[in-house]
């Protein structure tokens, strides 16, 4: 196999739209091979790099910068050279400037010149990295900075205060009805979900439609109530709790984020949805033809003459292709597990504060029963009738 195929080969599976997060020991893998070679392999290399960066999906974009980079502070100045040269720079240049671009892809592409441009500072023959780095820093500088935190302001305090009062009073008329006619009970608990739903409509109605989003930076909480993240984490959203913060639930995990640290996920439409379930279904389809392959190697028990199967062979032609697939359903139902773990603590949570509140409004209703406090009285004398000894016995 050759050096050119390799690198192409180490490359492309370095930079797979599947990976959802850097593969660093794939990408180490690349840097050995073009090491082998740097002059030859390094073109290879650049030459595969460039096509990956011009890619639309911006996973492949993403995964392809930390793969140059390491490019650069490993494989000698051969890759270095290439990496800054005026062709190379100038394509860095477009993905910066063009506004179709992910936002996210041209701020790590940003990002990630201002490292070349740092790291590659003391070589005077590198000029045009450190150029690129002062070009963007100066067109566009909001790229290179990561926002700030905002402040938790109220979206309105009064109205948070009228609901929750009328919350409370809706309570305690239940509860007062429940008390002259505890043979209605199952009409009265109709009735108070009935008064209850319109206020959790109404926080409802303040949710944002967005049901999903993605973190664009990485976020340490700083407080009990916030929500931890990485760069590229979907979290579920809850509700909207301040102007510029949100609840939303993450690998089981309930907390507030600010929104300039998010991008809205756009949500499937019914014909995407009708795609993706006929893809599932296909894949489910093929279980019997994996088992059946499965059984076969085993049975074959490492003689390669089962390779030469004609029906073997249209078995794995069918089946090889769900690979992608089957690997996309896994990151489905883990997400939708990571859900449905924090809707449940979602529930708990909900009722009890519902019973808190119940409680709250049930007290002015319980009759109150005065009580002194126990103060121990002197000891007394036995009854005479009763001792040993007395009168009588």
């Amino acid at each position: 196999m050759d050096l050119e195929y390799q690198i192409k080969a180490a490359i492309l599976k370095a930079t797979n739209e599947r990976l959802r997060s850097d593969n660093w020991q794939l990408i180490i893998d690349a840097c050995d091979l073009v090491r082998e070679d740097p002059e030859d392999g390094g073109e290879y290399a650049m030459e595969v790099i460039e096509g990956q960066l011009e890619q639309k999906d911006a996973n492949i974009n993403l995964r392809t910068l930390p793969l140059i980079v390491a490019l650069a502070e490993n494989c000698g100045s051969r890759l270095q050279q290439a990496i800054c040269s005026k062709h190379f720079t100038g394509v860095l240049r477009s993905i910066v400037e063009d506004k179709k671009k992910h936002t996210l892809v041209r701020q790590r592409v940003a990002k990630m010149v201002a490292q070349l441009a740092e790291s590659l500072k003391n070589d005077p023959s590198l000029k045009s990295i450190r150029d690129l780095n002062s070009s963007i820093r100066t067109a566009y500088p909001a790229l290179l900075e990561q926002p700030n935190i905002p402040g938790k302001k109220d979206l309105s305090s009064e109205s948070r205060e009228r609901e929750e009062r009328e919350l409370e009073q809706a309570l305690k008329a239940s509860l007062q009805d429940f008390e002259l006619s505890p043979k209605e009970e199952s009409k009265e608990e109709s009735k108070e979900k009935t008064h209850s739903s319109p206020n959790f409509e109404g926080q409802y109605q303040s949710q944002p439609p967005i049901q999903r989003v993605r973190a664009l930076y990485d976020l340490v909480a700083r407080e009990p109530d916030e929500l931890s993240f990485k760069r590229g984490d979907v979290i579920m959203v809850v509700e909207q709790v301040y102007c510029d913060w949100w609840r939303g639930s993450l690998r089981g995990k309930i907390g507030i984020f600010p929104l300039n640290y998010v991008s809205e996920i756009s949500e499937p439409n019914n014909e995407q949805l009708r795609q993706e379930a006929e893809e599932e279904q296909k894949c489910f389809e093929q279980k019997s033809n994996i088992d059946r392959l499965q059984k076969t190697m085993q049975a074959a028990g490492g003689n390669f003459e089962v390779t030469q199967d004609p029906e073997v062979n249209r078995i794995y032609g069918n089946v090889t292709p769900l690979r992608p697939q089957i690997t996309k359903l896994l990151g489905k139902y883990a997400q939708r597990r990571d859900d449905l773990a924090s809707l449940r603590q979602l529930l708990s949570e909900a009722e009890a504060s519902y019973n808190q509140m119940l409680d709250r409004a049930y007290a002015p209703l319980s009759p109150k029963i005065e009580t002194s406090p126990y103060r121990p009285s002197a000891p007394r004398a036995p009854d005479q009738r009763w001792q040993l000894g007395g009168p009588g016995y």
